[in-house]
Formats: C-alpha cells, sequence, structure tokens
C-alpha cells in the first residue's frame, strides 16, 4: 500500500504541476505558477490522507476542491491590478478542479489494478524497500500471495471468496512456512548482510 501511495504522490505531483500551467500558465508569471504549483501539491496531497474513507470518485472531488482557497488567495492577490487576467483565472479554476479530479481518479484506479492484479509483477513494492526486502519476497513471490482487495475492487462480481482467499487463509499459509522453517534462510540472510 505505500508503494502504491508513494506512485500516487509522485502523480499527484505531476499532474498538479501539468493542469496548473495548462490552466494558469497565461495568466502568471513563471515564479508564481511555481508557488501556486507547490502550495496546490501541498493541499491536495493533505485532503488526499484525510479523505481516505470515501469512495474514489467523490474522494477526487473533494481533493481538488481543497485547492479553491489556495487559489482564489494567491491569484486576486498577485493578479489584483489586471482585473481582466485576475477574472479570467478565476474563472477557470472549476475546469481546473474538474480536470484535477478526473486525473487523480483515472491514476489511482490505475494503479489499484496493476497492484491488484499483479501486472506490475509479484512484488512491484521491492524497488522501495531496503532490509525488508527479502521478507516482503518471501511472502509475495515465494509464497504467491498477492496484494489482498481485488474481489473488493471488482465489486464482487463473481462472489465473495471466488478471487482472493481470506486474510486468514494468507496468515495461515505465511505461519506455516515459518512453522516449516521455510523462512529461516531469508531470515538469516537478512542479518547476515
Amino acid at each position: 500500500m505505500r508503494a502504491l501511495q508513494l506512485e500516487f504522490r509522485e502523480g499527484l505531483r505531476v499532474i498538479t504541476s501539468d493542469e496548473i500551467d495548462n490552466t494558469f500558465g497565461s495568466f502568471l508569471s513563471k515564479g508564481l505558477t511555481d508557488t501556486i504549483k507547490n502550495k496546490a501539491f501541498t493541499v491536495l496531497y493533505e485532503a488526499f490522507n484525510a479523505t481516505s474513507t470515501m469512495d474514489n470518485a467523490e474522494r477526487m472531488t473533494k481533493v481538488a476542491a481543497s485547492t479553491t482557497t489556495v487559489l482564489v488567495d494567491l491569484i486576486t492577490t498577485s493578479l489584483s491590478s489586471d482585473s481582466t487576467h485576475m477574472a479570467s483565472a478565476l474563472c477557470s479554476i472549476p475546469a481546473f478542479r474538474a480536470r484535477v479530479a478526473e486525473r487523480l481518479y483515472s491514476l489511482l484506479d490505475g494503479l489499484r489494478r496493476d497492484y491488484l492484479s499483479g501486472s506490475r509483477g509479484p512484488a512491484p513494492a521491492s524497488k522501495y524497500l531496503n532490509r525488508t526486502r527479502p521478507v516482503y519476497e518471501f511472502v509475495r513471490v515465494t509464497l504467491g500471495i498477492r496484494m489482498h482487495g481485488s474481489e473488493n475492487y471488482h465489486l464482487f462480481e463473481n462472489g465473495l471468496g471466488v478471487e482472493d482467499v481470506t486474510v486468514g487463509q494468507n496468515v495461515s499459509l505465511i505461519h506455516e512456512a515459518i512453522r516449516d522453517g521455510k523462512l529461516q534462510p531469508t531470515i538469516i540472510g537478512l542479518f547476515s548482510a
């Protein structure tokens, strides 16, 4: 999950930058767009972290909406002497929010689909791990335990317990591997490195 969130965060930064350039670049100086990008990214990421209990479409709409105050404050302050550009920039905020919400939804949905389906490989978080990588890869690759949640992602279209085994079944598989000494070489390797 943390690897997926890290990739989402990287994508969020790119989307924020793109959409601010596309929407406000003709109205604002480069220095001001950079300031807005940084502040908008911070607000968007905080809103993303604060809305984890929401469904994704509504969540991304709310996340995108979190930029309104920052945008209004910076635009009205910076363009106070240019009412034409200020009006145009302010009128562009709803379109900016809609595009950001749509792109963030697509990004998160694509990441979830890729991680749950295994299209990024059996251990997609390996590149982000250090000392825990051997245990993670033992669970994901050696034991073949995938990220849990594909049935939920597919809205249980095949029923419960068809696509995914239960978390308890996966825990039992890990426990049996530990009991049978299969994890021991991995653990020894951790401490000898």
